[in-house]
């Protein structure tokens, strides 16, 4: 797993929650993620500076003790971090074989913002690398986490993890777009769409 907000914070307060679902519904899961902010980087890179991992060792709520294995933080963009993590970090843990880039809170559901996510271009990131890859956006406002709306919108995004993991379509180059709503005990149907094609509205001369 992989974001582009950093570590657990206020500006990432729903990454814990995705985790431990993700742990707790039985998923072995390596994390790495940006140090800090990098909403908007898109597809970027880290060039020109030393890129450093350093160790988080954070409880498991699963056995609430510490992982075996640390998440890692780096220095640099989330598209670096998916290349650091899968060509160096994980090289002594079991073959990846899904990469879940999020949770961006927003909605990435147009082009401009499709595009510009640093989220989204972390999944765009492990495709070219020939993974498969689930980008997930929690359609919030804000970043502050109401507890059971956090919970809810991390067991619905597990289900249609599994579901596209399963049963999607995993054509070379492709990679699964998906914006979780948040309303509280609200059965909530999946429904295919794609993106938005927009454009900024060009300034007044």
């Amino acid at each position: 797993l992989v974001n582009d907000d950093g570590p657990p914070r206020h500006t990432s307060s729903y990454t814990l929650s995705l985790v431990h679902a993700l742990e707790s519904s039985g998923h072995l899961l390596s994390v790495v993620m940006p140090t800090n902010q990098q909403s908007w980087a898109g597809k970027a890179h880290s060039t020109n500076e030393e890129v450093v991992a350093t160790p988080l060792w954070l409880e498991t709520t699963a056995t609430n003790s510490p992982r075996s294995y640390p998440w890692f933080l780096l220095n640099s963009t989330p598209a670096s971090c998916i290349q650091i993590a899968l060509g160096h970090l994980l090289e002594d843990r079991p073959r990846v074989d899904l990469v879940i880039c999020g949770p961006h809170v927003g909605c990435n559901i147009t082009s401009i913002f499709a595009l510009s996510s640093g989220t989204t271009g972390a999944a765009l990131e492990a495709t070219l690398c020939g993974y498969r890859a689930v980008a997930i956006s929690f359609a919030r406002a804000t970043h502050r986490a109401d507890t059971e709306e956090a919970f809810e919108m991390s067991q619905h995004a597990i289900q249609v993890i599994d579901k596209l993991y399963t049963q999607g379509e995993w054509t070379p180059g492709t990679l699964y777009s998906v914006t979780i709503p948040c309303l509280v005990g609200v059965a909530r149907e999946i429904a295919w769409t794609s993106v938005y094609a927009n454009t900024w509205r060009k300034p007044d001369c």
